[in-house]
């Protein structure tokens, strides 16, 4: 056995034989989907060798003698839009209106009570945080600030009253775990 408790989107030899590369989303901090990044595995005890570090997705790698890697990109926009649901299709579509300028992925996307505010989760900076955007301008906040790789943050979801914003986190047990904070 090579490697556990990991997703790959695809591998192929290493021209010689030596080892592998993998596309594995091993290290990515955004459960869902996870980014995968190009892995070199060598097949006789080693360390992993990362060979992709961006906000792209690398994934079904294929490579023959002449060393030359090929690899599907995947690169993925998201940002948070707000658009009116009383019209008719088109002239609702026409009406939207973006709030966030996001480099990274926006996922579970909750609004507070009185409709200023979104949170959110999103893997802008590196790692995914728990982040609020006022509606009325885009102006963002981090509201959680997880550095670690081996830590979650998922979730992110407004109470009722709008004073607090619960989320989940392996940080107290460390293991694939995750518990209910909140803040």
């Amino acid at each position: 056995q090579l490697l556990e408790h990991i997703a790959l989107q695809g591998f192929t030899w290493l021209p010689d034989g030596s080892g592998f590369i993998v596309s594995s989303s091993r290290g990515s901090t955004m459960s869902y989907p996870p980014k995968s990044d190009l892995w070199s595995i060598p097949l006789k005890r080693g360390t992993p060798r990362q060979l992709t570090f961006d906000e792209s997705s690398y994934e079904s790698p294929d490579i023959r003698a002449q060393a030359n890697l090929i690899v599907s990109r995947v690169r993925t926009a998201s940002d948070i839009w707000r658009f009116p649901i009383t019209g008719r299709p088109a002239e609702n579509a026409l009406a939207g209106r973006r709030i966030t300028r996001q480099t990274g992925q926006v996922q579970t996307v909750t609004v507070n009570p009185d409709e200023t505010e979104v949170a959110f989760l999103s893997d802008n900076g590196g790692h995914a945080n728990v982040w609020a955007a006022r509606i009325g301008d885009g102006s963002l906040r981090q509201l959680t600030r997880e550095t670690d790789p081996r830590f979650v943050v998922a979730v992110p979801f407004w109470s009722p009253r709008g004073d607090l914003i619960n989320f989940l986190s392996n940080r107290n047990t460390e293991t694939l775990d995750v518990t209910l904070w909140v803040m």
